[in-house]
Formats: structure tokens, C-alpha cells, sequence
């Protein structure tokens, strides 16, 4: 698609936008913000300060940015107490706020009062520069914003950096609108589009599952008689299939731990495999993304190498449920549970197994604020075992009909991080002048 441009350009004097509109002007961001208004957290100990029914002031973490460009509602409310004992502002609805730490750039309009924490800056603008146009703006600068940042543990902004950063833009209130317009337009159709690829992933996930347990569950053959398996998930099995509990499968079940860390002779140059839930990718596993020293295998008591073949669960933590089947020889983190050694089983069948009722495993679990299967609920569960030979011929099924799947599942992820691309480049090229959207019509 070709775009039109400006008439004649000149030199921003702005490494990261170069040349400019010969009308526009380059500002710095105080030039055109009248207020940065910094946000805080109430002491979370003090339980006069939040509003438990969450019915007080409604106060934003980035949580509540997160793909939002719109805050309509809070996770958290703080209550008059708490605004004061940090002496925090409440914003007005419109007024739009900006990430400072750790998740830098990202940007939201209020569509309620609400106060925010410490990792985001409300900006109150002048009359010189639209709202939209600005948030637009905002979000063209990610791909540059870690190079004005502070880095120590991680980046982060200050009130000070935001308030000096440059920008170039139209005087004219008028022509700035029709930019704004123009991308609101523009990128609501993009993001409809790849809400519309997710939600056509979802399905196909789904219909994959649907595919799994249906073939782990009653096998190939619908004709066969069917007997009542005593598990309330898994329902009616082959009359000829056993159940058995994962603990009589497998002649080996264990997990691992973690080295000292701040022992630098367990991690300098080391040449054993040590698996964390990360690595986990509910496929092969052919590499670690950590290397540990024969001296920290040597020095901890709970770390054993297991073999090829063994399949390994998450069990808590971001990852729960994730799996992966080993290639290599490895040891593991504490959160994963290891499968080896399996009795009269083809490995693949047992990892399409877990993978069919990943959600009504992980519905097993227990705990709060991080739920956790543990390795006795894993050694608990119940099976269903075909043959081996049915074993062999469901996983050569499952192998072709998942990769189909798995496949149209790539190419939508492909088109999505395509349109997401193209979206981040057109905003890039709008704000910036690079493309002239006057009197364009969507």
C-alpha cells in the first residue's frame, strides 16, 4: 500500500524521528504537559488505607494497563486514609497516564477518577496538544524508551526523563485530531482483526484438546465395548484398557532443587543439564537454558540426572502443567516432576495423556497465592492404559492430526505478529510525519 507524504520536510534534530513536516515543531514533552503527577502505594500492612468491597477510589498498577487502553475499573480501591498518607492525587477522568517502571511505555486514558501507584505518571496536558495524538505518540516511542531510562535492577523512568523527552509535532490542534483520528480508526480495524486471529486460535487449541482426550480416552476403534473407568473426567474406556495409578507406571518419579546461587563454582562454566519449568515447551526438550558444574551435582543431595524418555510436569509457578519430553540427560529445578522409567509405555502416549486433561490436573491442585500440583497428586492420578501396541497407534495419530493443527496454529500467530508489526509501524510513521493522513478517509 503507498502512502502519501508531506509536501517538503526539514531536520527535527531528533536522532529518532529525523526529518519533520516543514510546519511541524519539536517540543520537549514539558513544553506541551502541564502537570506530571506522580503516583505512590499506601502501606499494604494498613488495612485502613484499602477499601476491601473495593468500592473507594479506584487506584491503578500497571496490571490494569495492561492491553487497556481505556481504564473503565481497578484490580484494588485505597480508601481516603490511603490517598493521604501518600498524599496522592486523584486524576480526573480523560487525564492520560504512562508507565514508568519496568513495564515502561505503556499508555491508558482514564475513563473513571482514580489515583495510580509509583510506576505511573499522570499527565495532565496543555491546550497545545490533543490527547489521542499524544497516547498515539506515546506508543511510537516504545521501541526507543530504554534508552532514556535509568537502569539498575531493571529500567525504569523518572518524572525528570519523561519531562525531557523530545517530540515533533503539528501547531495546529486541528491537524493533530486528524492524526489521532486516523490511527484510532486505523488501529481499531487492525486490532479487531488480530482479536479475531486469537480467537480462532482458541478454537483450534481447543479442538486439539477436544482431539486428545478423545483418542487417549476411547482409542481408535468406536466399536468396541466400553466399561465405566471410576474417574468422574475421564468417563467410559475400552472394556480391554486398564487404569492404574501413575505411581505403578513409572519406576521412577522425583523432582530436583536448586543450587545455592550466590555459589558462583555451582554455575561458572558448568557442563550438566539443569532443567527449570521455563525450558518446559510441551515438546521435545534437546537443550536447557541453564548449565550447572559437576561440583553443585556433586554438593546437593537432591539433584539426580534422569535418563532420555522421561517426561517431565510442571507443577507450580506461571508454568503449572506445562510438559516437556527429554532428549537429553538432565537434572531439574524443585518444580518440575520427572516421569522415567515407565513399565510396558510408550512415553508420547502418557505426555498426550497429560496434555488432554492439563486443566482438569491443574484443577487438582492446592495452595493460595500459587497453586500447586505436587508430585503426590501427579503420583495419584489415575491412568488410562491401552496396550502397547494401541499406545504406538494412537500416538502416530495424534502425531499427524496435532501437527495440522499446530500448523494453521503458526501461520495465524504468524499473520497476528504481522499485523501487530505493520500497526507499530504505521503509528511510528503517522505521529512522525512520515505519512501525511489529511482528509484520508478509512
Amino acid at each position: 500500500m503507498s502512502y502519501k507524504t508531506y509536501e517538503e520536510y526539514k531536520d527535527s534534530n531528533i536522532d529518532w524521528i529525523k526529518k519533520i513536516p516543514i510546519h511541524w515543531m519539536p517540543y520537549k514533552l514539558k513544553h506541551v504537559i502541564n502537570e506530571f503527577v506522580a503516583g505512590g502505594t499506601p502501606e499494604s500492612s494498613n488495612d485502613s488505607y484499602w477499601d476491601e468491597n473495593n468500592d473507594g477510589i479506584p487506584w491503578v498498577a500497571i496490571g490494569d494497563m495492561n492491553d487497556n487502553d481505556y481504564i473503565n475499573s481497578t484490580a484494588k480501591s485505597i480508601t481516603i486514609e490511603g490517598l493521604a498518607s501518600k498524599n496522592l492525587r486523584i486524576l480526573k477522568k480523560g487525564t492520560l497516564i504512562y508507565s514508568i517502571f519496568a513495564s515502561l511505555g505503556k499508555t491508558s486514558i482514564l475513563n473513571i477518577d482514580a489515583t495510580t501507584n509509583q510506576a505511573i505518571l499522570g499527565l495532565i496536558l496543555s491546550n497545545k496538544i490533543d490527547t489521542i495524538y499524544l497516547k498515539f505518540y506515546l506508543e511510537a516511542l516504545k521501541s526507543t524508551i530504554s534508552g532514556f531510562s535509568n537502569e539498575n535492577t531493571q529500567e525504569n523512568l523518572n518524572s525528570n526523563i519523561v519531562k525531557n523527552m523530545e517530540i515533533a509535532m503539528p501547531k495546529s490542534l486541528e491537524e493533530q485530531k486528524q492524526i489521532a483520528n486516523y490511527l484510532d480508526k486505523k488501529t481499531a480495524k487492525i486490532d479487531e482483526t488480530i482479536c479475531k486471529n486469537k480467537q480462532l486460535i482458541k478454537l483450534l487449541e481447543e479442538k486439539r484438546t477436544a482431539l486428545i482426550n478423545q483418542v487417549v480416552t476411547k482409542g481408535l476403534n468406536p466399536n468396541v465395548p466400553m466399561k465405566d473407568s471410576s474417574v468422574e473426567w475421564i468417563g467410559e474406556v475400552p472394556e480391554h484398557y486398564l487404569i492404574m495409578k501413575i505411581s505403578n507406571m513409572f519406576n521412577n518419579i522425583g523432582s530436583g532443587t536448586t543450587p545455592k546461587s550466590s555459589n558462583e563454582e555451582y554455575y561458572t562454566d558448568g557442563t550438566v543439564n539443569w532443567l527449570i519449568t521455563g525450558d518446559l515447551n510441551d515438546n521435545y526438550i534437546y537443550e536447557t537454558s541453564t548449565q550447572i558444574t559437576t561440583k553443585a551435582l556433586h554438593d546437593t543431595s537432591s539433584l539426580k540426572i534422569y535418563p532420555q524418555d522421561s517426561l517431565v510436569i510442571a507443577m507450580y509457578g506461571a508454568t503449572i502443567g506445562k510438559l516437556g519430553i527429554l532428549k537429553i540427560k538432565t537434572c531439574t529445578n524443585q518444580a518440575c516432576c520427572v516421569l522415567s522409567k515407565g513399565n510396558n509405555q510408550n512415553i508420547k502416549y502418557t505426555y498426550y495423556w497429560f496434555l488432554g486433561y492439563r486443566n482438569e490436573i491443574i484443577s487438582l491442585s492446592y495452595g493460595g497465592g500459587q497453586p500447586n500440583i505436587s508430585q503426590d497428586v501427579i503420583k495419584n492420578l489415575r491412568i488410562i492404559v491401552p496396550p502397547l501396541n494401541e499406545q504406538n497407534q494412537i500416538v502416530n495419530y495424534l502425531d499427524i492430526e496435532t501437527t495440522k493443527i499446530n500448523k494453521s496454529i503458526s501461520k495465524i500467530r504468524e499473520n497476528i505478529n504481522l499485523l501487530e508489526e505493520y500497526k507499530t509501524s504505521l503509528i511510528h510513521h503517522v505521529v512522525t510525519g512520515k505519512i501525511d493522513v489529511r482528509g484520508e478517509e478509512i
